[in-house]
């Protein structure tokens, strides 16, 4: 985690059995506050007060000084294999706080005037922060950061109650006073763009904050949303946040004393409830699928995880832009990998290799008893921030893929929402902004529906050359089919010295070609390098030295 301070490590919920938070840059300039000792207790208090204990109880938590964060993310991610963080936290923006001066304070607007007298540029902009963190995602490819949503529809961004009045603001980055200029409260009508940068970013999972539900979920109507977690969009029409938390009257550790507890609000307190969920979902992976077949899950796999399995919230079906895609549901992500496991053949999550100009096709089979739901997430490139300004809409979505589940003559397309009309609900179509896409079904056809995962134009990478994207497929609602045995279907003589081979694959799994001469003794060699499977059939064609009178081969699955 990433905070504003330091965490009281001798608290008894980080010290019982031992240590278990570690301070990774020093003592940092505010020193041991309540809020970062807070956050780390939801990620992980040990529990020594029951009604206190984290999220990823008696877990570790590496704790860092957050102006540092964009410094120490990539040595971390290496260093310490780290696989998710915690950042509830974002740049000001909009009325906040306020600047002394001579004695006196001045209410502060973050905004920059000559940009807009009414409105801060910053909320929902994608801005250098973002590409930095969405590069540093892309690059790591297994590291999810959570960021929280930020808290501007409550008090945090009210106009001062009597205007005109004397404040202070930017005019880039210097600072004025003014006297007679009127500002609203912070955001648009209804409470609308109000998200900080960093929780803009593509790569991230945003989490905004819902009042805590007693007895649990009981349907859409019964997630309450809090009075003050920041809403969507982002200026290019992004769904986000992308999942919300209970932030509301949370208690966890406090700073006083080794023994302090007290409760918080805020989006600080759902990001951290989120995360450290996340870090129990990682480790019951891993104690599924040990470090062989996938590991570690990618960032976009954990992120599409906690989309996917969501419980429905808000007033219409589908994602919204308050809402994001839901509450969280730890429950159902783990019962998602655990039947992917049991299943064997990756019935429920697959991690495909899309090569640029291919595409991803298979078949699911599903029942009328329950909904059938798709959902396909993407480590995507950093975006290229425009110059500041407010609103602008020029899209940050690099690699743009599709996804369709069909059946017969029917095509279902992914839920798709209108920033035009913020209220306005989900409904379905080609999704262009998103990084994230998902088909739902709530009462299929009993029968075998076509998953199809295309792409537009060329798939790039962070310097723009033409590569693979890696994606991530989570289905929920089908009935798991037994994998196909591990053989070679056909072997055909294409010409002299070309021989193809086939065999039924299951999509997502890793396959490899090998060979040897003589068939009873000798290494195997490499016949091809690592094939990800992206259709049930796959096809090599392989050149057959001359001079060689005997060439032997074997399918190997790696994961």
């Amino acid at each position: 985690m990433w905070d504003g301070g330091d965490v009281r490590i001798s608290h008894r919920e980080f010290s019982t059995n031992g240590v278990r938070v570690f301070d990774i840059d020093g003592a940092s300039p505010p020193g041991v506050i309540d809020h970062s000792t807070h956050v780390a207790g939801t990620l992980a208090a040990y529990g020594v007060t029951t009604t206190a204990r984290g999220m990823s109880h008696r877990g570790k938590v590496f704790a860092g000084y957050f102006n540092r964060d964009i410094i120490d993310m990539p040595g971390v991610v290496v260093t310490n294999s780290l696989r998710v963080s915690n950042h509830s936290y974002g740049f000001q923006a909009g009325w906040g706080g306020t600047f002394n001066v001579g004695g006196t304070n001045y209410p502060l607007w973050w905004g920059d005037h000559a940009l807009s007298v009414t409105q801060d540029f910053k909320f929902g902009f994608y801005d250098s922060t973002a590409r930095t963190i969405d590069g540093i995602a892309y690059t790591a490819g297994t590291y999810l950061p959570v960021w929280a949503a930020g808290n501007e529809r409550g008090g945090a961004g009210a106009a001062p109650p009597t205007q005109p009045v004397r404040h202070i603001a930017f005019i880039g980055a210097q600072l004025f006073f003014f006297d007679g200029v009127t500002r609203p409260n912070d955001g648009d009508t209804g409470g609308y763009d109000l998200l900080p940068p960093q929780a803009v970013a593509k790569n991230v999972l945003s989490v905004g904050a819902v009042s805590n539900i007693v007895g649990g979920w009981s349907g859409s109507n019964s997630v309450g949303m809090s009075t003050f977690s920041s809403f969507g969009p982002t200026d290019d029409g992004r769904i986000k946040p992308d999942v919300v938390a209970d932030g509301v009257n949370l208690l966890s550790t406090g700073s006083l004393s080794d023994t302090d507890y007290f409760n918080n609000s805020g989006t600080s307190m759902a990001a951290p409830n989120v995360t450290g969920s996340l870090g129990v979902l990682l480790q019951l992976h891993t104690q599924m699928f040990g470090t062989n077949q996938p590991y570690p899950p990618l960032a976009s796999t954990l992120r599409g995880l906690a989309i996917a399995t969501a419980d429905e919230a808000g007033t219409t079906a589908g994602p919204d832009y308050r809402f994001g895609w839901g509450l969280l549901n730890a429950r159902s992500a783990a019962l998602l990998i655990t039947n992917n496991f049991t299943s064997g053949s990756l019935a429920n999550i697959k991690e495909v290799r899309l090569a640029s100009g291919d595409f991803i096709e298979f078949p699911v089979v599903a029942t009328n008893t329950r909904p059938l739901c798709v959902t396909i997430c993407w480590t995507d490139p950093p975006g290229t921030p425009v110059a500041a300004s407010v609103d602008p809409t020029n899209r940050m979505l690099i690699n743009d893929l599709d996804l369709r589940l069909i059946r017969g003559t029917t095509t279902n397309f992914p839920w798709l929402l209108d920033p035009n009309n913020r209220t306005a609900a989900a409904t379905t179509g080609d999704n262009g902004r998103d990084n994230v896409e998902q088909v739902f079904i709530g009462s299929p056809t009993s029968g075998t529906y076509t998953v199809r995962v295309t792409h537009k134009g060329n798939l790039v990478n962070d310097t723009n050359a033409i590569t693979d994207q890696r994606v991530s497929i989570l289905i929920s609602g089908n009935v798991a089919q037994a994998a196909p045995a591990l053989a070679f279907t056909s072997i055909t003589q294409v010409s002299s010295n070309i021989v193809a081979l086939k065999w039924a694959s299951v999509v997502g799994r890793v396959y490899q070609v090998q060979y040897r001469d003589d068939v009873a003794t000798g290494a195997w060699q490499l016949a091809t390098g690592e094939m990800s499977a992206s259709k049930t059939n796959v096809t090599v064609a392989l050149t057959m030295p001359t001079g060689v009178p005997n060439r032997f081969f074997r399918l190997a699955q790696l994961r």
